[in-house]
């Protein structure tokens, strides 16, 4: 005979997948609930829900919101705003990655995040001359293609023009 696990009824407080207790609609962090070592904020950076724009992702958190908030917390302590880098340059090694691994979407919507956080076209580009080393030719053409697409989706500012130069006659040619 098979001893079944009595099914919990106190829905108030319980653990749910990766060590998080939801409580009604708030997810907390397990050692946050019970004190331990692993400080994190209990409410999420609003850019950090789908910082990407992924419409996909936004439907699959309506599937699993608890495994989305999981991600959302992961997301923020890999790629958020604290830590030593800046955002700037997580995506810039992130994006390096997904380059070499041929993932053409996901450099592009990266790359739209690094030049909100200041990224500038020169230092994408330089960003997949860096990348070609290890990821080879396929990173370089994915990150290259990636970059062009923004350019023709007038995400960096135009290039401002070179200033006049006055011409003067030399004395010399006269």
């Amino acid at each position: 005979m098979v001893k079944r696990r009595a099914r919990r009824k106190d829905h108030d407080a319980w653990p749910g997948r990766y060590g998080m207790l939801h409580r009604g609609n708030e997810v907390f962090s397990h050692h946050i609930y019970t004190g331990g070592l692993m400080p994190t904020k209990p409410k999420q950076q609003p850019d950090m829900q789908n910082p990407y724009g992924y419409d996909e992702m936004e439907w699959a958190a309506q599937l699993d919101p608890a495994y989305d908030a999981a991600r959302t917390e992961v997301r923020r302590l890999s790629v958020g705003e604290e830590g030593t880098l800046s955002v700037k340059v997580k995506e810039l090694i992130v994006i390096g990655i997904l380059a070499s691994r041929g993932l053409q979407y996901g450099v592009e919507a990266h790359m739209r995040r690094a030049v909100a956080y200041g990224a500038t076209r020169e230092e994408l580009f330089e960003a997949m001359k860096a990348a070609a080393v290890p990821g080879g030719g396929v990173a370089y053409s994915v990150g290259i293609r990636a970059l062009y697409e923004l350019e023709r989706a007038g995400v960096f500012a135009p290039a401002s023009p070179p200033a006049p130069t006055s011409r003067r006659r030399s004395k010399t040619t006269r």
